[in-house]
């Protein structure tokens, strides 16, 4: 994939850039083109598996808010949590997509789509800020599952 291969590169620069004044500055901008070609074999290499990676499924229907309170279960709701916490895509995009109608009902669906972009790109950590900023938004109310963070 290339990655070991940016490690020496990213490694070769902080060498430049750490050494005394005229010893390797000649060589940052040689050294910085090679750390950017890198980035960019390692990025085309994870091309194929993000293209593997299906995006968040659209929402599923529910009646009534008896129908969301059902999908919005609080141990799956803590499983969608813990899984955004430790950057694990995977199972946060299952479980995503199987609570997205009841955090739609219960949250409103600003804050389901939110959360679907930032998992669509990969990008947990929003995600899961959207998910708490939208949990102690709505503490208060009554009926509202919160998971243990």
């Amino acid at each position: 994939m290339g990655a070991v291969e940016l490690t020496t590169a990213i490694q070769g620069l902080e060498a430049a850039l750490g050494a005394p004044l005229g010893a390797e500055k000649a060589a940052i901008p040689a050294r910085l083109a090679e750390v950017e070609a890198r980035v960019a074999t390692l990025l085309a290499s994870a091309d194929p598996w993000l293209a593997r990676t299906e995006p968040v499924a659209a929402p599923a229907t529910a009646e009534g808010p008896a129908g969301n309170e059902a999908m919005l279960d609080p141990v799956r709701l803590t499983a969608l949590r813990e899984a955004l916490a430790a950057n694990r895509p995977r199972p946060a995009r299952q479980l995503f997509a199987e609570l997205r109608a009841g955090l739609s009902g219960h949250f409103g669906p600003a804050v389901a789509q939110a959360m679907a972009t930032h998992l669509d790109a990969l990008d947990l950590p929003a995600a899961l800020r959207d998910l708490d900023e939208a949990r102690s938004d709505t503490a208060a109310a009554p009926g509202v599952p919160t998971p243990d963070p």
